[in-house]
């Protein structure tokens, strides 16, 4: 039989089985095949009864035609109906004596419509079988007890005649058990092996051969024993068919859905066949129908409750597999960002560094260079204003005038580009230096406490700590709206402390973080730059009462993070 072929219809893509799509060579093997697997299941449907007079235990055929029609084109439905009229026919002329037409019209058509009810419901209500779900398998249930209810209205009609004192409520509850629990064994096993060999990559994946063995070994083992004995003989636990049950349950844990599916309905073809034989737990009741109808049950509730489990076990397996894939995926980018975040963080430490050592190269070229040019510049305009007449000696008073202005601002360009002090006397006297220039410069009063011993830690640290300072105090010159700052360098063994307050308006410190670039870098980049030397930044303020910000860097080995954070003027806050 040519299994169903992944092909695009007015559907998603999905299982169908379209054999006129081939030449007629194919057209006659798949045709073929389908006849000698369906009389296969039809001769073993009719082994499963206790008398040739009584309806079969399990019917499997109605499982393999409602999946024919279930995944065949509309247009072929006729061919395989044909052929399922044809091979029913032809078994029952050849197998029953007497064979009268008349009688056994109603049962070969009972089963198409229980395959055509069934295949329509399920075509309406299950978009596309290969994606198994359990709402997916409930309406599947339902479609084929649905299909198996309708044949049983003539199948029932057929049989209720031959049989001497048979009721057809009877017969229709027998009939309907039948054709439901054999589309319950045989559908979900096509449906299972179909995806498995057309649509690999959704398939579950392949179960360990060795746990098959066990699993399947103890399972039709036990199914045997239990089945096998004679009505009434079970004496321990292992005789009772719930072990059967809990075999399965296992099976559904450990296995994929096909072979679940699988080993489902070759137990309950193993435990019919004993039944049909008048050997089981159920078979020891003197009524006929109580016999037949206690082993449908139970084999029914069998395959359900292991195609249920099956089916919500695959869901999780299949969601917790695309669950760790995206785990994965989402693992690995955060490691790409955080390499490229390292990355960028390395070059701006670059390029900071770079700055740095520029800005110290441009203040000792200005010192050396313009800056003794213009002493000597005002030296000689000093000198050749001694000497001249008092006419030019104007003239020459107000070049020396600009002249030395030129060298103030020089001397202030210095002093920004590089602070005097801070690489060759130490953090201290540079400090001291920064506050008697925004004394002169922006009339601060700072009220310096340095405490701390630079010899503790290096230079690049020294660097860093004296710009923060300069940047916050530029900040209470611009915001705070007072004149006079405390700003406080202290060290105990393990850290130094960093701390600058203002008594002026304050501000709101989770707004300032926020605030555009276009305003200004805002404390936020204060604040990164601190954690990249590794150092913790606090801010203490609110609109009305003020500034405290505190800065505290780890001494010790935490400070190879510091030197990787050359300090550099990007650290201005609200400029």
């Amino acid at each position: 039989m040519s299994m169903p072929a992944m092909v695009s219809d007015h559907r998603n893509p999905e299982l169908v089985w379209d054999f006129m799509r081939g030449g007629i060579a194919r057209r006659a093997l798949s045709l073929a095949a389908f006849a000698a697997l369906y009389t296969v299941l039809v001769l073993l449907g009719l082994d499963l009864r206790e008398s040739s007079r009584q309806l079969t235990i399990l019917w499997p055929a109605a499982g393999l035609l409602v999946m024919a029609l279930w995944f065949a084109p509309l247009r072929n439905w006729a061919w395989i109906i044909a052929i399922q009229l044809a091979v029913e026919f032809a078994l029952a002329a050849v197998r029953i004596e007497h064979f009268d037409w008349s009688v056994y019209l109603p049962f070969p058509f009972a089963n198409t419509i229980d395959a055509v009810v069934g295949a329509l419901l399920a075509r309406r209500w299950i978009a596309n079988p290969e994606f198994p779900k359990i709402r997916h398998v409930l309406r599947f249930i339902a479609a084929v007890a649905i299909g198996a209810a309708a044949s049983a209205l003539l199948g029932a009609s057929g049989s209720a005649r031959p049989l001497a004192g048979a009721f057809y409520l009877r017969e229709w509850q027998l009939w309907w058990a039948g054709n439901w629990l054999g589309s319950l064994c045989v559908a979900p096993v096509v449906v299972g092996w179909a995806v498995r060999w057309h649509a690999r990559a959704i398939s579950a994946p392949p179960a360990p051969v060795m746990e098959l063995v066990l699993i399947g070994g103890a399972l039709f083992g036990m199914t045997a024993w239990v089945f096998s004995a004679p009505p009434g003989s079970a004496s321990t636990i292992l005789d009772l068919p719930f072990v059967v049950l809990a075999l399965l349950i296992v099976a559904a844990f450990r296995l994929p859905p096909r072979w679940c599916t699988s080993f489902a309905a070759l137990t309950a073809l193993i435990a019919a066949y004993f039944a049909s034989r008048g050997t089981g737990p159920f078979e020891g009741d003197a009524n006929a129908f109580v016999r037949v109808g206690a082993t449908q049950l139970f084999l029914a509730a069998l395959v359900v409750v292991d195609f249920m489990l099956a089916t919500v076990l695959f869901e999780m397996r299949k969601a917790m597999r695309q669950l760790h894939t995206a785990v994965t995926e989402l693992a690995e980018l955060n490691e790409q960002l955080r390499r490229k975040q390292d990355r960028l963080k390395s070059y701006a430490r670059q390029l900071v560094g770079a700055e740095e050592r520029a800005r110290r190269a441009t203040a000792v070229d200005l010192h050396d260079g313009i800056g003794q040019q213009l002493v000597g510049l005002a030296m000689t305009l000093d000198a050749v204003n001694s000497r001249t007449s008092p006419d030019v000696r104007l003239l020459l008073g107000e070049a020396t005038h600009t002249v030395r202005e030129v060298q103030a601002i020089t001397q202030r360009v210095i002093a920004d580009l590089s602070p005097p002090g801070l690489y060759e006397l130490g953090l201290e006297p540079a400090l001291k230096w920064l506050s008697v220039y925004m004394r002169g410069k922006d009339n601060l009063q700072v009220d310096l406490r340095v405490t701390a011993d630079d010899s503790r830690f290096d230079l690049d640290l020294r660097v860093l700590v004296f710009k923060l300072i300069r940047e916050l105090l530029r900040n209470v010159v611009k915001h705070s709206r007072v004149q006079a700052a405390g700003v406080e360098v202290s060290q105990t063994q393990s850290e130094l402390r960093v701390v600058v307050e203002d008594k002026g308006v304050g501000f709101e410190w989770q707004l300032s973080l926020f605030e555009p670039r276009a305003e200004g870098f805002g404390l936020w980049s204060v604040a990164d730059r601190v954690r990249e030397a590794a150092g913790e930044f606090t801010v203490d303020t609110a609109p009305g009462r003020g500034c405290r910000v505190m800065v505290v860097f780890p001494l010790g080995g935490a400070e190879r993070d510091v030197r990787q954070a050359t300090p550099g003027d990007a650290l201005s806050a609200k400029n």
